[in-house]
């Protein structure tokens, strides 16, 4: 049976991006002690590959020689010669880690190979030349397995492959013809499996992150069974038929178990219990005898032999270092049987085993081990999976605990040692804990907020234990979480996840304030500071490689730090003496960098980590010093000057790898550092002179995150969160005496490091995901309102300083403007800050500040009731639209019924004389409301979220209306009787803005402004596109235009690529039919002139939604 491949990965979307990078790629070595079974000898070893090894297959040449496939992070497949270990073909050509392989016979003496990879492709190779034959393209995501078969009477060779897209696709291996989609995961597939059931008829069976294994008619498509019973995902597949013509399938799974199912008719027949972390492959063989036997590999280090006749475990094969992968086996001879077993140590460890069960018998069984029956007809030719290292991470383990409890002392010994106690129990996560973070209320109340992978955030009383609130909106495991303090007093939070987004959140009530989008893959870390101006900002961490930095008040992308060559895990700040904001940032690809956050430049690569770095930390030494502190996969903590990038020094006595390290000075002056890992441990170390003073033992499944905080005089809790999905408090003495006098934990070695304030856990690991909103629009980084110039000729002297109008305290979103029966010109301005500030336009004098929003408000227009009062409508986060008298700045009215953020509002007179109000909502409606006593008076439904919308009346008295979405259309309504007239397509991204105007000829034209860096310019008569006006190099959020003399138009927009562009129109269908598209447009640095209300709302998603829908725009 072919290679069934799979990949460690956790969360809904997301990419296996990248492979680990180890030092050396070697295959195999005999397990260390004495203790090895005497039926196992030490195993072969074949060197070659630079990257882990992800899967294995093997195969017999009509010579009878055995040959080996390989695959690997190092984006390439090696064929090797099992006798004798020898490197005979390298096969080069994706551009991603490799995954899976299996082989086929193909003719006489040609042997076939097919490999997936995260590069989204199939490639299909000759293995005695090593040419590429073929390329299937077609996933949309990595590829993650694939298997094989010969179709019954055609002789035609298919292959079947497994997706992150979550779907498994099968494919003509002749033409590379893609012949069938089959969707019905909701999840990544890992694994994928097939075999000939009766006559003419092949079916297949696939595993799932969704938990299931679904069996499919291979023929049609269509979906059998869905076998349920993992408690988590499931990482590989097998079959095999019974001698009485049953056929059973052997699934393994993250929740540590195999299990046997009847594939017929879905039954669980049996779960093999004794592994002690994720089940990673399993295959299977009957032996000459006609027992049957399984093998699985797992991430518990070793490969467990189980019979399955009478489910005793028959022997445990020990050796590997980390994660076992995968795992094949073959006959070697009589007697003898050859079993290979790949492994995230980078090595293929060739083991041999008796064939007959006395031999077998002999080895001495594993306790706790419970296994069924089974039976395959031969020996499967490489069962791959994988705890995949690189861009979305790793499943490290899948503990199926239903409550997260934090901590209990280290069992064993007598009593604890009395500065380490018995730590409280916190239930409510139903998944494994991620990070953990905590701070201080006014009150003194010391309060803790931890992440997991059930997608949630909880906040906790520490004194008591309570929890206080859970915080839902994440789509997938959420990774990282940080805190901080508003100068208002308010508690925020920020979380990262594998969703792709960065959420904030009220600590106080729980409340979603923003959502950050931007990345394209995973967000691993997060942290937060004050900028000079005492503006909040955020940096994130993402497995797309990249460190964005954030306004954390309205959601701006600021930077976007690039240079990582693969996931970035980790991300601490710090101020240097000069008070520049400085960032390190923590990379698989084995390196900490130190970046300028003010400017996004480069200054430090630091280098030495022999593996992937975790986490990272800093602080300042009595000197001054700025110190970083980081942990990785090579079980080292290192030191380094940030200032100079020297390594200082480097921390041993982890006997795995370093996930977290924080640090912390006590009352005396010392500094501690505290690191967790996948050891299950927590160490302490001083860093003044070395010495290991505590490990803190008691997790029974790695450590991911730890951080501290003083707990009264004399008194300090460290809290770790772990995969055993507890969070553990840990009271610690404060002071050199108490952590002296506990025994010293041997092997270790460490060196000085001081850090004035613990930084929240920052967590790594098993990834994915790509999906969210930005709520906070992105807007000027300075909160002000720009006076229109005169208008003057051309540009640039059309575009003059412009008068800045002070008082918002947040970023401003919109604005409109009108004339007083005085003559007086008046602004209102909506801004970030929950206002709308009504200001003098002739002096810039604030005249008043409208208070009653919840939160941002993006839209405001206005207009004069028959009685000469001056009436303004604004709209905003807190889903409302809120109707103003502009005299006095009393709210007349709030308009209720939206369920999104109201990003747009205008209005127009009805035949009855009644003011009409329309709004736009990222609910995918327009809302027509009474602006008079604020009745809903009709619902129009988008497709997406609606960003924009404009109103005009025809000729004929009909009032019309435009609307624009993120589903990239502009649609046009017959506000009488709610019709949709028509849909304008042609836009590659969300449109953001549109506004219209009529020419002298009477023909009414529209112009829309997209994400797609576009404006295009519509005949609404019949939609046809008349022009597209190119030039931007960002997502272009507003647009208005104005008569500029006879026969001229002028056009403005506004984008994120921080210009407003001036389009000269001719105003005649004529010329716009004639004009060429225009591929730069005239552009003038600075604030829109006269920017009109209805087309300028700025959508807080909208940026942001674009790297889905458009991957090419520029964001930053």
């Amino acid at each position: 049976m072919p290679a069934t491949s799979v990949g460690a990965l956790s969360g809904r979307i997301g990419r296996v991006e990248a492979a680990a990078a180890e030092l050396d790629a070697h295959v195999g070595q005999a397990p260390a002690d004495a203790a090895t079974p005497p039926a196992v000898v030490s195993p072969q070893l074949l060197t070659g590959h630079t990257g882990m090894v992800s899967a294995v297959t093997s195969w017999q040449e009509e010579s009878g020689r055995r040959l080996l496939a390989s695959a690997s992070g190092d984006q390439t497949v090696r064929i090797w010669d099992a006798a004798d270990g020898r490197l005979l073909q390298t096969l080069d050509g994706h551009t991603g880690p490799v995954y899976a392989v299996t082989s086929w016979q193909e003719g006489p003496g040609q042997r076939l190979l097919a490999s997936a990879s995260r590069d989204e492709t199939v490639r299909i190779w000759d293995a005695a030349d090593g040419r590429l034959l073929r390329t299937l393209a077609g996933h949309t995501r990595s590829v993650l397995a694939v298997t094989s078969w010969e179709e019954e009477g055609s002789g035609r060779r298919l292959l079947a492959s497994a997706s992150m897209d979550e779907t498994v696709r099968i494919w003509d291996a002749a033409d590379g013809r893609l012949l069938q989609t089959l969707e019905g995961h909701t999840d990544p597939v890992f694994a994928v499996t097939s075999w000939q059931e009766g006559p003419g008829r092949r079916l297949l069976a696939s595993a799932s992150m969704d938990e299931t294994v679904r069996i499919w008619d291979a023929a049609d498509g269509r979906l059998l069974q869905t076998l349920e019973g993992h408690t988590d995902p499931v990482w590989a597949v097998t079959s095999w038929q019974e001698e009485s013509g049953r056929r059973l399938l052997a699934s393994a799974s993250a929740d540590e178990t195999v299990r046997i199912w009847d594939a017929a008719d879905g039954r669980l027949l049996q779960t093999l219990e004794g592994h002690t972390d994720t089940v990673s492959a399993v295959t299977s063989w009957q032996e000459q005898s006609g027992r049957r036997l399984l093998a699985s590999a797992s991430g518990d280090e070793t490969v467990r032999i189980w019979d399955a006749a009478d489910g005793r475990l028959v022997g445990t094969l020990e050796g590997h270092t980390d994660t076992v992968l995968a795992v094949t086996s073959w006959p070697a001879g009589p007697g003898r049987r050859m079993l290979a077993s790949a492994g995230r140590d980078q090595t293929v460890r060739l083991w041999t085993l008796p064939g007959a069960a006395a031999g077998l018998a002999g080895l001495p069984a594993v306790p706790g081990g419970r296994v069924g029956a089974g039976n395959d007809p031969g020996p499967v030719s490489g069962t791959s999976v994988g705890e995949l290292s690189g861009r979305v991470g790793r499943v490290e383990a899948a503990s199926a605990e239903s409550d997260v409890h934090v901590g209990q002392a280290p069992a064993g010994a007598a009593t604890p040692p009395p500065a380490v106690v018995s730590p409280r129990l916190l239930t409510g996560h139903t998944e494994w804990v991620r990070a953990v973070t905590s701070w201080q209320e006014e009150s003194g109340r010391r309060m803790l907020a931890s992440a997991g992978m059930d997608r949630t955030v909880r906040i906790w009383d520490a004194a008591d234990g309570r929890l206080i609130q859970t915080l839902e909106d994440h789509t997938g495991p959420v990774r990282a979480v940080t805190s901080w303090q508003e100068e208002s007093g308010q508690r925020l939070l920020a979380s990262a996840g594998t969703d792709g987004t960065v959420r904030i959140w009220d600590a106080a009530d729980g409340r979603l304030i923003g959502t950050l989008e931007g990345h394209t893959d995973a967000v691993l870390a997060v942290t937060s500071w004050q900028d000079e101006s005492g503006r909040q900002l955020l940096a994130s961490a993402s497995g797309d490689e990249t460190v964005r930095i954030w306004d954390a008040a309205d959601g701006r992308l600021l930077q976007t730090l690039e240079g990582h060559t693969d996931q970035v895990s980790a991300v601490t700040s710090w101020q240097d003496e000069s008070g520049r904001q400085l960032l390190a940032s923590a990379s698989d690809d084995e390196t900490v960098r130190i970046w300028d956050a003010a400017d996004g430049r480069l200054l430090q690569t630091l280098e030495g980590h022999t593996g992937e770095v975790l986490a990272v930390t800093s602080w300042q030494d009595e000197s001054g010093r700025q110190l970083l502190a980081s942990a990785g996969r090579d079980q080292t903590v290192r030191i380094w000057d940030a200032a100079d990038g020297r390594l200082l020094q480097t921390l041993e006595g982890h006997t795995d790898e370093v996930w977290a390290v924080t640090s912390w000075e006590e009352a005396s002056g010392r500094r501690l550092l505290a690191s967790a890992g996948r050891d299950q441990t927590v160490r302490i170390w001083d860093a003044a002179d070395g010495r290991l003073l505590r490990t803190l033992e008691g997790h029974t499944r790695a450590v991911r995150g730890v951080t501290s905080w003083p707990a009264g005089p004399g008194r300090r809790m460290l809290a770790s969160a772990s995969h055993d999905r507890t969070v553990r408090l840990w009271p610690l003495p404060d002071g050199a005496a108490g952590l002296a006098g506990l025994p010293a934990a041997p092997g270790g070695r460490a060196a000085a490091g001081n850090d004035p304030a613990p930084v929240p856990a920052t967590s790594v690991g098993a990834l994915s995901g790509r999906i969210g909103r930005v709520e906070a629009a992105a807007a000027e980084s300075d909160a002000h309102v720009g006076q229109a110039p005169a208008g003057a000729a051309t540009p640039p002297p059309a575009v003059v300083s412009p008068r800045l109008l002070t008082g918002h305290t947040g970023p401003v979103y919109a604005s409109t403007s009108w004339q007083e029966a005085s003559g007086r010109r008046m602004l209102a301005s909506a801004s970030g800050d929950e206002t709308v500030r009504i200001w003098d336009a002739a002096d810039g004098r604030l005249i008043w500040t409208l208070e009653g929003h919840t939160g941002p408000v993006f839209a405001v227009t206005s207009w004069q009731e028959a009685s000469g009062r001056r009436i303004l409508a604004s709209a905003g986060m807190d889903r409302t639209v809120r109707i103003w008298d502009a005299a006095d700045g009393r709210l007349l009215r709030t308009l209720e019924g939206h369920t999104g953020p109201v990003r747009a509002v205008t209005l127009w007179p009805a035949v009855s004389g009644r003011r009409m109000l329309a709004s736009t909502s990222t609910d995918r409606t327009v809302r027509i409301w009474d602006a008079a006593d604020g009745r809903l008076i009709q619902t129009l439904d988008h497709t997406g979220p609606v960003w924009a919308v404009t109103s005009w009346q025809e000729a004929s008295g009909r009032r019309m209306r435009a609307s624009t979405s993120r589903d990239r259309t502009v649609r046009i309504w017959d506000t009488a009787d709610r019709r949709l007239l028509r849909t304008l397509e042609g836009h590659t991204g969300p449109v953001l803005a549109v506004t219209s105007w009529q020419e002298e000829s009477g023909r009414r034209l529209l112009a829309s402004a997209s994400a797609d860096r576009t404006v295009r310019i519509w005949d609404t008569a019949d939609g046809r596109l008349l022009q597209t006006l190119e030039g931007h190099t960002g997502p272009v959020w507003g647009v208005t235009s104005w008569q500029a003399g006879p026969g001229r138009r002028m056009l403005a927009s506004a984008s994120h690529d921080e210009t407003v562009r001036l389009w000269p129109l001719p105003d005649d269908a004529a010329g716009l039919a004639g004009l060429p598209a225009v591929p730069g447009g005239r552009v003038a640095a600075g604030n829109n002139p006269e920017p009109v209300a209805l087309t300028a709302q700025n959508d807080s998603d909208s940026p942001m939604e674009d790297v889905d829908d458009n991957p090419d725009s520029s964001m930053s």
